[in-house]
């Protein structure tokens, strides 16, 4: 029977892990009773499953952490599978940078570099289109876009040959203030 039983339990750990937050990470609360569903608005499908946006304090033995939460009547401690860690989205709008919006509600970009050419050849012409390396919200965007809009827009981004005036452009970083 005690084989059997390390049997299963080796079957039931593979698919187990070990969760396990940092003072100061953000997680989200589970919501497990049907009395605290009540609580938190609509029940069933479209009910809450998950409230807040809270921080963790400290941890309190192996899987138990107190969260720091305004004063309502729950308990501030909560076991590790009560808990969700969570994931900031990097396409969110940061309120604290809301001024820094342009007019279609976007940031502005920055250039960090220029890496490739191609020529993509259509029936009658051919469009040459440069790789552009971005900087947006902390990471890195890679698109392709058409060289001579590009030009037109950052024209201090390209720099003519000596060798030939009339030659391809060299390209360069411009700023790197993203990375």
């Amino acid at each position: 029977m005690k084989k059997a039983q390390d049997r299963q339990k080796s079957y039931a750990d593979r698919h187990r892990r070990e969760i396990e937050f940092k003072e100061g990470d953000w997680v989200y609360l589970k919501v497990a009773a049907t009395k605290g569903k009540d609580r938190f608005g609509k029940v069933g499908k479209i009910g809450v499953r998950y409230i807040g946006l809270y921080q963790i304090e400290e941890k309190i033995g192996k899987v138990a952490y107190r969260l720091i939460m305004p004063e309502i009547r729950l308990h501030k401690v909560f076991h590790v599978s009560m808990l969700r860690r969570h994931v900031p989205d990097p396409d969110t709008i940061d309120p604290e940078r809301i001024e820094e919006l342009t007019e279609n509600l976007t940031y502005p970009e920055g250039v960090l570099e220029v890496e490739e050419r191609r020529i993509r050849k259509l029936k009658k012409r051919e469009i040459s289109q440069i790789q552009v390396f971005w900087g947006k919200q902390n990471r890195k965007v890679t698109t392709w876009e058409d060289e001579e809009s590009f030009r037109v827009k950052y024209p201090q981004f390209f720099t003519i040959s000596k060798e030939d005036e009339v030659g391809p452009s060299t390209f360069g970083r411009i700023w790197d203030e993203f990375s």
